[in-house]
């Protein structure tokens, strides 16, 4: 978090705090890594392909020409490496943090009839809005309660709680500038005027004043969605209005015994299916499942 706040300060060490944020986020992405889904892909001509479906390994076949097949193996050995129980409590703090915040603020503090939720992530909520800002969102009879407690800690020994402390302090500038990396606090990370929720980590949202977009496509090139003529939200509305799944390819590079080599991969890119929660018939609101 040093490294962050060193990075909002000084231009110059920027690179540095951008370099501990992957650090941070790679990490915690390969402590729950599921090595038991990892395969062997092997080329083979047609000799040893049907020497290889008849492997207990054997999993997937793929034709490639008359003479040449992808085999997709399961491996003989798996190693189970790494402290998978970190990443699984990472998780069930974050989910119980955003709980807190639902039942602790927008419940105890907020007029439901002015704020909808739109899409929530491991660490993030995006809503929207009947108001300005979200301080014009608390009841009246609130405001004061609530503006002391985001202004009563001036100290340098601040932490969040679980009841009180969600938002940076305002208490001073120091302070502020402080809270901006302070784990377990919410910050403003985007505002727009239209966001497009299709499934989990699949939304996008745009600003009409700035023609800026911020959007997530899991499992796609990003670059993909970026370089169409009209925009990425024009595919993102496609999905929601028609009901049908977008593919998208893609291209890049991967290492092959010590050789480089280009690939192509055609998946399906945005889902129109959300299996979390029941789809009302307007295709917008949803409703928690019948379990």
């Amino acid at each position: 978090m040093d490294a962050r706040r060193q990075g909002d300060e000084n231009p110059n060490s920027s690179v540095v705090a951008e370099t501990m944020k992957l650090l941070a986020n790679s990490s915690y992405g390969y402590q729950i890594m599921d090595r038991s889904r990892h395969t062997v892909t092997k080329y083979l001509n047609d000799e040893k392909t049907h020497s290889a479906i008849n492997s207990k390994m054997f999993k997937r076949l793929n034709h490639i020409t008359d003479q040449l097949h992808e085999v997709e193996l399961v491996k003989t050995e798996i190693e189970h490496r790494e402290p998978i129980i970190v990443g699984f409590f990472i998780l069930q703090y974050a989910k119980q943090r955003m709980l807190e915040l639902y039942y602790n603020f927008f419940k105890k503090f907020c007029d439901t009839d002015k704020y909808e939720e739109l899409e929530m992530d491991t660490d993030s909520l995006y809503l929207a809005l009947s108001e300005e800002n979200l301080e014009d969102v608390i009841v009246p009879e609130k405001r004061a309660e609530w503006s002391q407690l985001r202004s009563k800690d001036c100290n340098d020994n601040f932490t969040a709680n679980a009841t009180d402390n969600f938002f940076p302090r305002t208490c001073c500038n120091v302070h502020k500038k402080h809270d901006k990396r302070e784990p377990g606090l919410f910050k403003e990370e985007f505002r727009c005027a239209e966001m497009l929720c299709l499934c989990s980590k699949t939304y996008c949202c745009y600003d009409k004043q700035t023609n800026k977009y911020k959007f997530s496509s899991k499992g796609l090139n990003k670059r993909t969605l970026e370089d169409c003529g009209d925009g990425p939200m024009s595919k993102y509305r496609k999905v929601l209005a028609e009901a049908v799944n977008v593919t998208s390819t893609n291209r890049g590079f991967r290492t092959i015994q010590h050789s480089v080599a280009t690939y192509e991969q055609t998946k399906k890119g945005l889902s129109y299916f959300y299996p979390k929660r029941i789809v009302e018939e307007d295709g917008i609101h949803t409703k928690p499942l019948n379990l």
